[in-house]
């Protein structure tokens, strides 16, 4: 090359994909974790609509049957009520997360 014309060097190039690289290499495990997280937050506010649905409807209208399994979009939810006192009711929906940990969520409900 002259000194008139400008340019990188093939190994400048080089050395610049090989950090970038390394950079990303150390980035991906992050990056799945973030996904992870946000599947996790995606399935615990799915369960948090389901609970709250089933829980006004029983105050609308009491039942004695609940159902057993609740559908979301991408998950199954098992449902359990509980009994807490004369006038209170627990609802507990149990789900496998996508991180295959169990999870719970669980809400009262105070019945008249």
């Amino acid at each position: 090359m002259t000194k008139s014309e400008k340019g990188f060097f093939l190994y400048e190039t080089v050395l610049s994909l090989l950090i970038l690289s390394i950079i990303m290499t150390a980035m991906f495990p992050v990056i799945m974790q973030v996904q992870t997280e946000r599947m996790m937050i995606r399935e615990q506010r799915e369960a948090v609509t389901l609970v709250r649905k089933e829980m006004l409807k029983q105050y609308e209208a009491p039942q004695s049957g609940f159902p057993e399994k609740l559908e979301g979009e991408e998950q199954i939810y098992s449902l359990t009520v509980k009994n807490k006192g004369a006038h209170v009711q627990e609802y507990c929906l149990n789900w496998e997360g996508r991180n295959s940990r169990a999870q719970t969520y669980c809400l009262s409900l105070y019945l008249p």
